[in-house]
């Protein structure tokens, strides 16, 4: 997680009346050729975790392949998340998404694909 959102996040967890100075531009979404990556390095010659560890850590990578399904959980019902390896950063995703709906701090997108009920979720 950007360290400026989860700062703004847990500032207005700690007190929800101050849930209208929200930064908002934590939540930029706009096209970028930029992308901030955590790595374990799991330390295997020739895997992928160790190939940023062997040289320049700001080098160019290409992704390629399937990203995975985007995080649109139904607004309400019965979620499971799966937290065991890289699977930690999709209950961290949930979970700041879970926090910005009870903040009804969520974006015009979210609130069409993704809006959770806190009520029932």
């Amino acid at each position: 997680m950007a360290p400026r959102f989860y700062s703004e996040l847990c500032r207005v967890l700690k007190d929800q009346s101050k849930v209208d100075t929200f930064d908002r531009t934590v939540l930029n979404s706009e096209d970028s050729n930029r992308m901030t990556f955590t790595i374990k390095n799991y330390k295997k010659t020739g895997g992928f975790s160790y190939r940023p560890f062997e040289t320049d850590q700001r080098a160019e990578y290409q992704l390629k392949g399937p990203m995975g399904k985007g995080l649109a959980p139904n607004n309400s019902g019965i979620h499971l998340a799966f937290a065991a390896g890289t699977g930690n950063l999709c209950f961290v995703d949930l979970m700041a998404h879970v926090a910005l709906s009870v903040l009804g701090l969520l974006g015009k997108d979210d609130n069409t694909f993704g809006a959770i009920d806190p009520l029932t979720f």
